[in-house]
């Protein structure tokens, strides 16, 4: 499973339009090829590779958001908010 997300990240890095875009993709790129070639359980790949994907996102929702925080619930405010603004436009 950990490949089926380099993969995920590595295409997108290749659709990407801005260096910024690029670099962020192959920073994710570098940080999960390290934890897949440590032997990192499934589940903490599968976990970290859902919070960059939701930085990924979230970079392009809402510029004062804090990358540091690890809890989903954080996330998923943000992303919450967006998603009922796009519905009741």
């Amino acid at each position: 499973m950990g490949m089926r997300f380099l993969e995920i990240i590595y295409r997108l890095g290749e659709a990407a339009s801005s260096e910024d875009e690029k670099e962020l993709l192959r920073s994710y790129y570098e940080r999960l090829r390290k934890m897949v070639r440590i032997d990192c359980s499934e589940d903490e790949i599968e976990h970290r590779f859902c919070l960059m994907i939701t930085c990924y996102i979230m970079r392009y929702i809402d510029k004062q958001v804090n990358y540091s925080k690890q809890k989903a619930e954080y996330y998923l405010s943000f992303l919450t908010d967006r998603l009922n603004n796009e519905v009741s436009a």
